[in-house]
């Protein structure tokens, strides 16, 4: 005789099944990692498209702002400086392009061509705010400027500039700028002219312990003058 089946309460029809129940968690647990990876996908392929895009800008800046420099490299050769202050004030725009520092020096001593020395102050000063990284560059612009200032007239702002140009430094800080010893030759001239002996005395000295150095014989003259003036100033007084 077969046995009896024995009947599902209530309770039990209402509660799910077990394989139903691991079949759902493991469909779950599948379709969460899926959307887990296709976000993970999505934000790498969004990255990857923004390098190449920006590396398609750069580059797109790069070819333009290059047309634009070279083309006022051989204006300023010319000395048609006008024309090429057009030219580097074009390739300037290009903000992001490895000529915009250059574009901006060039311009800052197209103007001091012109002895346009307000906007040749402006332009160097403006240049300097967006720090460029090339620090041949900023030598070259903090020279500029400390050179238009000084003709200028203004030379304790010259002096702080000649002073920084001098500092710079490249190649892993081993190496001096090239525009040092005109640095030292300006920081000296501008003292002087403040009534700094010690202080243009101190550049002048500085730029003897050079190598290479071509105004030696001057240099040394200015020395002995300098010294002299020092020696006769009136001693001051004690209280």
């Amino acid at each position: 005789m077969a046995p009896a089946t024995r009947r599902l309460s209530r309770k039990e029809i209402r509660q799910p099944d077990k394989f139903i129940t691991l079949t759902r968690s493991l469909y779950e647990g599948i379709r969460v990692r899926r959307l887990a990876a296709l976000a993970v996908a999505a934000v790498i392929a969004l990255a990857v498209a923004a390098v190449l895009g920006w590396q398609l800008y750069i580059g797109r800046q790069n070819a333009l702002a290059a047309k634009e420099f070279n083309r006022g490299v051989a204006l300023f050769r010319g000395q048609e400086y006008k024309a090429a202050i057009e030219a580097f004030d074009k390739a300037s725009a290009y903000r992001w392009s490895d000529f915009y520092g250059l574009a901006l020096l060039y311009e800052t001593n197209s103007y001091l061509a012109l002895n346009d020395l307000d906007q040749a102050i402006e332009t160097g000063r403006s240049a300097l705010r967006s720090a460029p990284d090339d620090p041949l560059v900023r030598q070259g612009l903090l020279l500029a400027l400390a050179h238009a200032e000084e003709r200028k007239g203004l030379c304790p702002e010259a002096v702080q500039h000649y002073t920084e140009a001098e500092k710079i430094r490249y190649r892993d800080a081993n190496v001096s700028g090239p525009f040092q010893e005109r640095a030292l030759l300006g920081r000296a001239r501008c003292s002087a002219q403040l009534g700094d002996f010690k202080g243009a005395i101190g550049a002048y000295r500085e730029y003897l312990k050079q190598s290479g150095t071509d105004q030696s014989g001057y240099v040394s003259a200015r020395i002995a003058e300098l010294e002299a003036k020092l020696a006769a100033e009136p001693t001051a007084k004690p209280q």
